[in-house]
């Protein structure tokens, strides 16, 4: 099962995560931007072995001027932002608007924008933000899950206490 950790802003959260060996660093719309690309850049030489993904809220002018100082690949969408093709290693699209009939207050993202009309075809990621949800979830269509950061407490003081109950989670029904 693929992990994706969303709204990265700081270096405590991308560390932490890349320790846990997520799939993917979501780069929150807020810091994904031209002013931010030296942080991004520092962030991506702190932590290795991850792909980054861009969140995106910017117009398409100065999103490319991001890809191409940061060299991320992938990012992060909402349905009605048709930028697909910036991305060479692919797109998720943020659907957690949609009505699902399985949880209708899940927050959802899939990878194939074509499945939209049809979400019980589609592979989702849900947003998890206890362990007990991770625990309930019973859908053929997981592709994976999504976890966020949050603001530090103070410079590189962090609670992750319940992100860690989910990770124990995972490491125990993957092992």
């Amino acid at each position: 099962m693929e992990v994706i950790a969303r709204d990265i802003h700081n270096l405590t959260d991308a560390r932490y995560f890349a320790a846990k060996m997520v799939d993917y660093l979501v780069v929150s719309k807020t810091l994904c931007s031209v002013e931010s690309i030296p942080v991004i850049k520092e962030l991506k030489g702190w932590v290795d072995g991850v792909d980054w993904v861009c969140e995106v809220g910017q117009n398409r002018d100065e999103l490319a001027f991001i890809l191409q100082e940061t060299k991320i690949e992938y990012g992060l969408l909402t349905p009605d932002l048709r930028l697909d093709a910036m991305f060479p290693q692919g797109v998720f699209y943020d659907v957690d608007n949609l009505q699902n009939p399985h949880e209708p207050e899940a927050r959802l993202i899939i990878r194939d924008l074509a499945l939209l009309p049809n979400l019980g075809q589609a592979l989702v990621y849900y947003q998890i933000d206890s362990v007990n949800q991770l625990r309930g979830l019973d859908d053929k269509r997981l592709a994976g899950i999504v976890v966020s950061g949050s603001n530090e407490l103070k410079t590189g003081l962090k609670d992750f206490d319940h992100l860690e109950l989910i990770f124990d989670y995972l490491e125990e029904v993957n092992h």
